[in-house]
């Protein structure tokens, strides 16, 4: 034991006089996306601790009892330097004016979600400290919920409602399909063949652009395909491999705005086909017991994909803060979210609309509303995790160009740098040409991303 403890205090004085190198420069990343940073003197944080003290008037002692923690707050004296020194206080006071979360880069805790609170002091020290200016203000860290609970939010609050929503569409699969007979069981297999030629089709390109997923999707299909004829009178089993195989390209570790762009094909495709239009199906022969079971399960085998379709697009939008670059690409893939979600509905809705307008049909084709009520709730915490990210990404600014320049130039000019990744970075956010690459027209619009 002896041994031990000499061991760990050898190992805490050898990273005693390290400190220094752990200390970094400070800097506030604003609601809107603005960046600036600041030097730091001594600096501190506060932690309350939270509990109720029982008094006891004939006894010399008291009974704590403790209820947890509040919030860190960190006081901050944001030093500012050389002959721009107030105008770079300004731009920091008018940053911590904006309304919304920011994000604060401590210069020796780390970094965190924070807002402003409390009154803000500037100093200008213009006789004793010249050329230096002092901001001091309080930043507070904040769960960013009105109503916190204790499930966390970001990846582990879409997980919770992913997994509602499984096991509800699954169920609701599961209670409207009609296997009565042998020839309803084939029309619902053959119509779930279709649904997964269409997953295979909407993501040939996507899965080729994720590299090995496109070997492992392939795969994926086959095995589903042979599952479909043996599992085709057990549902629920059924509706649970399709998830699955739906999922799996919202599970590649790249290309998030590709595989959103796949799931929004195949989406479109599904709502677009005669299986999911059972209006037209039942048009003609709508008495008829097969004609009405075809059409029924052709439709539920289009929404249980469907919906498969946009819980996966909810999949690849958890792994987004690994993957986005720049805030514009955030908000895209929030608002591309949100859009596949409202096409969905109206369509979910129309489809039981038109099945409970036939009389016999409509007996068992009660939609309960579970899996729709929990795929909205996946996708408003995927839209949060996204705009929440998008606070801490590279804001997009526009250049409009005054004269001719050359890609490289202008790279180093926004940039600071002209290394490979910056270059394809400055073409595919511009859609560069291969003659814009030797010679960018004046007039031309140039984006950019600083940060």
């Amino acid at each position: 034991m002896a041994g031990l403890v000499g061991a760990n205090a050898a190992s805490l004085l050898s990273t005693a006089s390290g400190w220094e190198s752990r200390v970094k420069k400070g800097a506030y990343v604003s609601p809107t996306g603005k960046r600036i940073e600041y030097s730091a003197g001594d600096v501190s944080r506060e932690i309350e601790l939270r509990g109720t003290v029982f008094q006891f008037p004939r006894y010399g002692g008291d009974f704590v009892q403790r209820t947890g923690y509040g919030g860190r707050k960190y006081p901050t004296l944001a030093i500012f330097h050389g002959p721009n020194c107030d105008v770079e206080a300004t731009k920091f006071e008018s940053m911590l004016m904006e309304p919304g979360t920011g994000k604060l880069e401590h210069p020796f805790y780390g970094t965190f979600d924070v807002l402003p609170f409390g009154t803000i002091t500037r100093r200008d020290d213009l006789v004793t400290a010249a050329n230096q200016t002092i901001v001091d203000v309080t930043f507070w860290s904040t769960i960013g919920s009105v109503y916190p609970g204790t499930q966390q939010t970001g990846p582990t609050e879409i997980d919770a409602w992913l997994a509602r929503f499984g096991a509800s569409a699954i169920s609701g699969f599961g209670g409207v399909v009609d296997i009565a007979s042998m020839a309803k069981r084939m029309s619902l297999a053959a119509s779930l063949k279709k649904m997964i030629g269409e997953v295979g089709n909407a993501f040939d390109a996507v899965s080729s652009v994720v590299g090995d997923v496109r070997s492992g999707f392939a795969d994926a299909v086959s095995v589903v395909n042979a599952a479909v004829d043996v599992l085709v009178g057990k549902p629920l089993l059924l509706a649970r491999q399709i998830i699955d195989l739906v999922h799996a390209p919202g599970r590649a570790l790249g290309g998030l705005l590709d595989r959103l762009e796949g799931y929004g094909r195949m989406l479109d495709s599904i709502t677009g086909s005669s299986a999911g239009n059972p209006r037209l199906g039942l048009i003609n022969g709508a008495t008829m017991d097969f004609t009405r079971a075809r059409v029924g399960n052709a439709f539920h085998a289009a929404d249980l994909t469907a919906m498969g379709g946009v819980s996966g697009a909810v999949l690849g939008a958890r792994s987004a803060q690994s993957e986005l670059q720049t805030k514009p690409q955030a908000m895209r893939a929030a608002v591309q979210l949100e859009t596949m979600l409202a096409s969905l509905q109206a369509w979910h809705d129309d489809g039981f609309s038109a099945l409970l307008g036939v009389p016999v049909a409509g007996t068992y084709q009660s939609d309960t509303g579970a899996a729709a009520r929990e795929l909205r709730g996946a996708v408003a915490a995927a839209s949060r995790h996204l705009v929440e990210l998008s606070f801490s990404l590279a804001p997009e600014r526009i250049i409009v160009l005054g004269r001719d320049r050359h890609f490289i130039e202008l790279a180093s000019e926004l940039y600071g740098r002209v290394d490979d990744a910056t270059l394809d970075r400055l073409i595919d956010s511009n859609s560069l040409t291969a003659d814009e690459i030797i010679s960018i027209p004046r007039g031309r619009a140039i984006a950019y991303y600083p940060g």
